[in-house]
Parts: structure tokens; C-alpha cells; sequence
């Protein structure tokens, strides 16, 4: 029988674990919920500084539980660690991990840290020890998006033209996940824009973005998170439109065709492939189950993880850019 792999949750917050609590339809919602539910990982413990907090999550999953994430992880030696602390706090706890009780795999939310600086120190530390890193730039797991950038590098949607997208809580909170998803699917920006335009959560206000890659614009504006969650992007190409909402879990697609108003016009028609292809039926709802799957396979040997430190730090590179005008 294939190799169990021991995993611990440092940071009960919601995407450590009370999300699944939370959630209102099926799905996999939490770190701990991913490896408690996968049949080859087993949730073997959990961390967090708020004692009310950890002891809530501790009831939730009954697993042992300790406010000191080096002291859990020295005593049960996990192949992996989730880090799902806040932002600011990744690279130190990161860090102090691999100092003292290094597991194989550190699985750390995004952003990787706080700044490109932080992050490297991360990276370098986990390089030394032998430590890999992966990294939860959640589109990058999960099979509709990764669909969709291969076919966008197979050309079946002919040459890229466009992308307007819109969100909000963050530039470097929420704003990474679109920098990252725009450069699995386009490559490495050639152009880098950005002004301040709207709230976030602490050191974090949400920026408008400008992106070119060669021919391809790019737009990211931002959105007032206290007003409604908002995650969206449409793409259009010399062929087709492809456009995702709710964060990813609705999608629409369009191909260019003949105008059925006006004769000689093109215009893009819509197509049924979001309601009659499975893949992108709520493909959001495991995303967290495909992201476990990418890391049990690099814990098996089979292959490199979908996100590594690397990928992180080029997105976080690209934020300070903007950030820095």
C-alpha cells in the first residue's frame, strides 16, 4: 500500500480550517479538511498563537494540537507543513520551521512573504536544508485553468489580444493570484504599470495594473473588497473569448463568427462549453484536493510541484513593481 505522508497546519484561520466549518456547499474548503479527506495524507496536527482559536480546530479535527508550530512539528516530524498564518507572518514562521524541525515539503498560502526580499530569504534557508517549497497560487492546480493554459500554448485559441480583469482586498493579498495566473498563462510581463486606486486590508491597498506581455494588454482593476468579493478575467483572442467569475467557479466562452445582426461583421458568439464541459463546473470547489494531489506526486517522485518558490517570487517581484510606480 502506498506511503501515508504525515501533514501539519500551522494557522487555524479560515484557510487553515474553519472554512470547511463555514462552507454552504460541498467542497474542500481548508488545509486540514485537504489532508484529512485525501487518502494518501494524514492530519496529524495543528498550530496556531490563539489559544481559543487552535482549541476550536482541535475539537473540529481531533488531532494535538500546540500554540508553538517548531515544538508541534519537532515532536511529529511531518513530511509536510502547511503555513496558513497571515501574510506578513509566512517568511518568520517559514523559516523558524526549517531551522528546527525541517519537514520534506513546506506548503505556505500566498503570497510566499511579504516582499521579494523576504521571500529569497525563505527560498535560500529551504535550499540549505533541503526543503522544498511549493506555493498555494490556487489556479495553478486546479485542472480548468491548467486546461486552458495549454491550450493557449498550443494555439488552439489563436494569438492572445486582451485581458481585463477586476479584483480586490489587496495587491499583494488577492492581486498575486491574478499576476500569477496572467503569467502561467502569457509568460513574463514585458511592461509593468500600476497606481493606487482602492482600499485593502492593512499595508496592502488594492492597485490598478497594467500589464503588457509583447502584444498582449493586460488590465487589473481594482475593486472596494468591503463592498462585495470580486474575482474576475476575461480573455480575448483572434479566436475565441474565454472569461471566468466568482473567482473561477462560473465561466463563459465565446469563438469569432459571423454577426447574426449585421451582414459582414464578426463579433464572438457564445458557445455552451462552460455549462457542458465538467471541468469547469465549480472547479474551485477542490481546488485544495488537486493542490495535495500535486504534492503527494512530488513526495512520490514523480515530477516538479506546480508552484514553487521560484513561480511565487517572480509574482511578488512583479507586485513590488507596481507598488513601486
Amino acid at each position: 500500500m502506498p506511503a501515508s505522508y504525515r501533514a501539519v497546519v500551522v494557522g487555524c484561520g479560515r484557510i487553515g480550517s474553519s472554512l470547511s466549518q463555514e462552507a454552504r456547499e460541498p467542497g474542500i474548503h481548508s488545509h486540514a479538511q485537504a489532508y484529512r479527506e485525501h487518502p494518501r495524507t494524514e492530519l496529524a496536527g495543528l498550530s496556531d498563537t490563539d489559544e481559543g482559536r487552535l482549541a476550536k480546530a482541535v475539537r473540529d479535527w481531533g488531532v494535538p494540537g500546540d500554540p508553538d508550530a517548531v515544538a508541534l512539528c519537532q515532536r511529529i516530524r511531518p513530511d509536510v507543513v502547511s503555513v496558513c498564518t497571515p501574510d506578513t507572518t509566512h517568511a518568520e514562521i517559514a523559516r523558524e520551521i526549517i531551522a528546527s524541525a525541517p519537514p520534506r515539503l513546506l506548503f505556505i498560502e500566498k503570497p510566499i512573504a511579504g516582499g521579494v526580499t523576504e521571500a529569497e530569504s525563505v527560498a535560500d534557508a529551504a535550499r540549505r536544508a533541503d526543503v522544498a517549497i511549493a506555493v498555494d497560487h490556487t489556479r495553478r492546480y486546479v485542472p480548468a485553468f491548467r486546461t486552458i493554459a495549454d491550450e493557449l500554448r498550443h494555439g488552439i485559441h489563436g494569438r492572445p489580444l486582451l485581458v481585463r480583469g477586476l479584483y480586490g482586498k489587496g495587491l499583494r493579498h488577492n492581486g498575486v493570484h491574478a499576476v500569477d495566473l496572467l503569467r502561467f498563462w502569457l509568460g513574463e510581463p514585458t511592461r509593468v504599470r500600476g497606481r493606487r486606486a482602492a482600499w485593502g486590508p492593512d499595508d496592502d491597498p488594492t492597485f490598478d495594473v497594467a500589464l503588457e506581455f509583447g502584444e498582449v494588454r493586460a488590465y487589473l482593476d481594482a475593486f472596494d473588497e468591503r463592498v462585495a468579493t470580486v474575482f474576475e478575467m476575461e480573455l480575448l483572442t483572434e479566436r475565441g473569448r474565454i472569461g471566468f467569475y466568482d473567482g473561477g467557479d462560473r465561466w463563459e466562452f465565446a469563438e469569432v463568427g459571423t454577426s447574426a445582426r449585421y451582414a459582414g461583421y464578426r463579433t464572438y458568439v457564445p458557445t455552451d462549453r462552460g455549462r457542458r464541459d465538467p471541468l469547469f463546473q465549480r472547479p474551485l470547489a477542490l481546488a485544495l484536493r488537486h493542490a495535495v494531489d500535486d504534492l503527494v506526486r512530488w513526495l512520490d517522485g514523480e515530477g516538479a510541484l506546480a508552484c514553487d518558490a521560484s513561480e511565487a517570487i517572480a509574482a511578488l517581484h512583479i507586485i513590488e513593481r507596481v507598488r513601486a510606480g
